[in-house]
């Protein structure tokens, strides 16, 4: 801006504009033009919905967060999600999963999540460098759970049912074996 000071007097050569028109001209008021600003995008990540005999669902608490989440992880440019799946719970939790299933995406507001269902096999342990807590969860409300925890429970829901149905029901020789490892 050019300006020309005479005898005391500021005199400006260009005219003034109202906040309104400034505005419009430096794109930020939104109402009258576009937003100029990229996409979101959200990272593409693995989750597993894994269930024991009991037919309860694995959860994890991260470290410095008081709500639980799916365990899972970030899937990297060429990697398959089934492996980054079965990877990232065995490291978090200490379950070991055999063959994931795809059931669905679900798109969050920072990522996008690769759902896959599984059944787990183990005593659940957290690594303490990434998780805090891990624990079998049986749908009470009394544990708070990220949001996107229950909208993918409820994409695997029907998935959920089949695979509890396939499940041998525990009989004695069962619960005594577990008995037996137990008292070792």
């Amino acid at each position: 801006m050019r300006v020309c000071v005479l005898k005391n007097t500021l005199i400006n050569f260009f005219p003034t504009q109202s906040n309104e028109e400034s505005a419009l001209r430096r794109g930020r008021n939104r109402r009258h033009q576009p937003s100029r600003r990229r996409p979101r995008l959200l990272y593409s990540r693995a989750t597993a919905v894994v269930l024991n005999d009991k037919k309860e669902v694995l959860l994890v608490r991260h470290n410095k967060q008081t709500e639980w989440a799916l365990p899972g992880g970030r899937i990297m440019a060429g990697e398959d999600p089934a492996n980054r799946v079965v990877i990232e719970v065995a490291e978090e939790t200490g379950i070991l999963i055999k063959q994931p299933r795809f059931v669905g995406r679900y798109a969050g507001s920072v990522s996008s999540h690769q759902i896959y269902l599984a059944q787990g096999e183990g005593v659940p342990r957290p690594d303490y460098s990434e998780i805090q807590e891990v624990a079998w969860w049986d749908g009470s409300p009394s544990i708070r759970v990220q949001r996107h925890v229950n909208a993918i429970l409820a994409i695997t829901q029907n998935e959920a049912e089949e695979i509890r149905s396939n499940q041998p029901n525990s009989d004695a020789s069962d619960s005594s074996s577990l008995s037996q490892h137990q008292d070792d």
